[in-house]
């Protein structure tokens, strides 16, 4: 499944948030500083390929991963969470 993440994030107006870098980059570094300890190197593998094509091809494996680790980070607004989360539950509906 492809998951595209190559969007800016938006406020509550729903309106892009000004100098916002898009998503599929502030996922991507996030992914690259983070500690993991259950597969460090298939999060870098997610966070170059996020970085560099603002899209990325999951399983449903790694995309369940993908996605309690972004419902657990501790770093991440409920805004940026939400619009990770709505992009990855789009993915799964188009499965």
């Amino acid at each position: 499944m492809k998951l595209n993440l190559n969007f800016k994030l938006k406020g509550l107006d729903d309106k892009e948030l000004q100098n916002s870098e898009v998503v599929s980059k502030i996922l991507a570094n996030a992914l690259a500083v983070d500690n993991d300890k259950e597969d460090p190197l298939k999060f870098m593998e997610m966070a170059s390929t996020l970085y560099n094509k603002g899209e990325i091809e999951l399983d449903r494996s790694d995309l369940t991963k993908l996605k309690e680790k972004i419902k657990k980070h501790d770093g991440f607004t409920n805004l940026l969470k939400a619009a990770i989360l709505e992009a990855i539950i789009k993915t799964e509906s188009n499965g």
